[in-house]
């Protein structure tokens, strides 16, 4: 495990290999990465909760994600311009300590059979494209989320309890920090930068 100093920024910086092996490590655990169209990076790291809507009536479940935003210094990231040059400097920076919460249509397998099931039988299917939010993973971020969804668990109160407790402490965030200072660890054991 990497040293981390207690006055903590939650902040991981990455030279362009170095990024490019941790995400590729990172996508078997739920975790993708994408530019937008200002060339902002994000990872989208799922977060394991289900919503639904709070006062409306509508089959729709919703995965919840963080959304965790990535500087980068470099521009080659596809194919073999992963392996062009672009100076020493070049790298990612993970800023764990800005990321947002959002949720997404669920893409669950249970939750699209039944969906496909209910098409094909004629019924009206409701679909939603893009992300809901983002909300800010503080006491304020929580309040806004819950006035208009509920996390699935949300009656089983220890579930529900413990989603509170991570949610308000940002341990999400101090926990995906945690992950991708171990991604990068096995990183290092296998490549010398």
């Amino acid at each position: 495990m990497l040293k981390r100093k207690k006055d903590n920024d939650y902040v991981l910086s990455l030279k362009k290999l170095e990024f490019v092996s941790v995400m590729a490590v990172a996508a078997n655990y739920f975790k993708t990465f994408v530019v937008d169209s200002k060339g902002q990076g994000y990872i989208f790291a799922d977060a394991f909760r289900l919503f639904t809507y709070r006062h409306k009536d509508s089959d729709l479940q919703f995965s919840s994600y963080l959304k965790i935003p990535v500087d980068v210094t470099f521009e080659k990231m596809d194919g073999l311009g992963l392996l062009v040059k672009e100076g020493k400097d070049s790298k990612a920076t993970i800023r764990f300590k800005d990321a947002k919460y959002v949720l997404l249509e669920s893409n669950g397998f249970f939750y699209n059979v039944l969906k496909e099931l209910k098409d094909r039988s004629g019924h009206k299917v409701e679909t939603m494209s893009g992300l809901i939010g983002p909300y800010s993973i503080d006491q304020v971020g929580f309040k806004e989320l819950l006035d208009e969804f509920k996390v699935s668990d949300e009656g089983k109160e220890q579930q529900f309890e413990e989603f509170k407790t991570e949610f308000l402490t940002q341990g999400t965030i101090k926990k995906e920090y945690k992950y991708f200072c171990n991604y990068q660890s096995k990183v290092k054991r296998h490549f010398n930068y």
